[in-house]
């Protein structure tokens, strides 16, 4: 808001509630049973605090902004199989805890981790949910 000009709009985009589901409920179980840790158990990973749009809004609210939208877009597509998921794992703010695993603890839970999502996978490949809100806001200075 402050580098942005009266009138001008503010815009970013967040994951909803059941993005990255079930699989990142899998990799949150597991990897917490190799020890690694992850403060907030509610909400263990970052993108996980603001997955609703009423915290979105109030959000753009306390900053000032006005004219303060949300819409919410369903982003969902076929992986081609567990290795894909790991892609997005290796490639991705999953990547913090999967650092805290030495070499072998780390190929340990890459094997188990994908056996368990490949049972998700169906006849047409891995469901990825990737629901995310884009809001806005107008600034008025």
């Amino acid at each position: 808001q402050r580098v942005t000009k009266s009138g001008g709009w503010m815009c970013f985009s967040a994951f909803g509630e059941t993005a990255f589901q079930p699989q990142s409920d899998l990799f949150e179980d597991r990897i917490r049973q190799f020890g690694a840790v992850i403060p907030d158990k509610k909400r263990p990973f970052g993108w996980q605090r603001l997955v609703d749009p009423q915290a979105l809004v109030a959000l753009l609210d306390q900053a000032g902004m006005t004219n303060v939208e949300v819409r919410e877009v369903q982003i969902g597509y076929l992986l081609r199989d567990a290795e894909a998921w790991w892609d997005i794992c290796w490639n991705s703010g999953f990547r913090g805890p999967l650092a805290q695993l030495n070499p072998a603890d780390l190929q340990q839970f890459k094997a188990e981790h994908l056996r368990e999502v490949e049972a998700l996978r169906g006849r047409d490949g891995l469901f990825f949910d990737g629901t995310t809100f884009v809001a806005k806001g107008q600034v008025n200075k």
